[in-house]
């Protein structure tokens, strides 16, 4: 993560929030600060960084795993960025309340693609579980983006980084992206490492003088393509080539641009906007702008940015009708087998 400035005045900063968040955990870990246990399974999902590593798709992984199963799946998230507060049904596993923008992007995703899924979204993570306890009775929680979320103890603490990175080289925030001292990796069962590539090696061995837990390596690759309005469907095949205007408003959009590159999609324009932007009617207009002074073929977006699309009205002028998003899934460079022993272990032993 290369340093501005700016960035480098905010370190000292990042020496103090660290400190507080180490004597959080110290008060934790002593039970100064209660933890609740609850009779289900709890899964959590997490990272030590703010926002990126691609949680989203590895939750639909688990989703999928414990469907095969037939256990009934609760997803709890804070919904971050959506226009309502407090505790809020996303889905009750029958019908969707509400949008993408009042319920946040990635819940609305996940009600969306599982409508037999519990969907949870409230900032309060205690209170969240024992609503869906009390009122659904799940056999199964997931907790996403909840490793700082420490009053509810969970089964499973699972750790997402990506592989790309070097955590040691990410200052704490305000200075960089880091939430926790490297120390927090002990509280982890489990490290997936998305993104991997030749180079992730280094990254593993930096966190090993902090934690020893077994690592699992993923890649995200495209599974479909995905119409953002009723027009004709098209093939994965159809984008190889292809001269596309690429848009989105993602945590890691460098991560959503080499996956289109090693597709060989053709990038004409890349409109990158904040994490879960809500997108405006003057920056679609934009948008069709440079497709057409590209004189591109596709307008490309992603899963979770079309969740807020869906939110807005229709902009009739839009050329929608070429507008296609990604439907990405987990594909495993290591530790498949580690993961799913993991994953039926600490559910077995919860209901033996």
């Amino acid at each position: 993560m290369q340093q501005t400035s700016s960035n480098k005045l905010l370190i000292p900063l990042g020496w103090l929030y660290g400190l507080i968040i180490t004597f959080r955990n110290l008060f934790y870990d002593f039970k100064i600060f209660k933890v609740k246990k609850y009779p289900v399974p709890i899964i959590s999902v997490g990272n030590l960084t703010a926002g990126g590593t691609g949680k989203t798709p590895f939750v639909e992984f688990l989703i999928r795993y414990y469907q095969e199963f037939g256990i009934k799946v609760c997803v709890i998230s804070r919904g971050y960025k959506r226009s309502s507060t407090g505790l809020k049904l996303v889905s009750d596993g029958v019908a969707i309340y509400g949008s993408g923008i009042e319920n946040g992007d990635e819940p609305q995703q996940i009600a969306e693609k599982f409508p037999n899924v519990i969907v949870i979204v409230d900032e309060k993570r205690v209170r969240a579980v024992e609503f869906a306890l009390e009122r659904f009775h799940p056999s199964i929680i997931l907790m996403d983006d909840a490793f700082q979320h420490r009053a509810v103890n969970r089964d499973l603490d699972i750790i997402m980084a990506d592989g790309r990175l070097n955590l040691l080289k990410i200052p704490m925030i305000p200075a960089g992206t880091r939430r926790e001292p490297l120390s927090a990796l002990r509280r982890a069962d489990l490290i997936v490492f998305t993104n991997v590539t030749a180079t992730s090696q280094t990254a593993l061995n930096s966190l090993r003088k902090y934690t020893t837990v077994p690592t699992v390596g993923i890649k995200y690759e495209i599974e479909r393509v995905w119409p953002c309005a009723d027009q004709t469907a098209i093939s994965i095949t159809d984008l190889v080539g292809a001269e596309c205007v690429v848009f989105c408003g993602i945590g890691n959009p460098a991560g959503f641009r080499q996956t289109l590159s090693e597709l060989k999609v053709k990038i004409m324009e890349f409109a990158l906007f904040p994490d879960h932007h809500v997108y405006m009617s003057e920056e679609l207009q934009n948008i069709k702008k440079y497709f057409e002074i590209r004189k591109a073929k596709y307008i490309i977006t992603t899963e979770k940015d079309t969740m807020r699309l869906k939110s807005m009205k229709r902009d009739e002028h839009f050329p929608w009708q070429k507008c296609y998003y990604l439907e990405v899934g987990v594909t495993f460079i290591s530790g498949e087998s580690l993961l799913r022993y993991t994953l039926k272990e600490k559910i077995d032993s919860r209901f033996t």
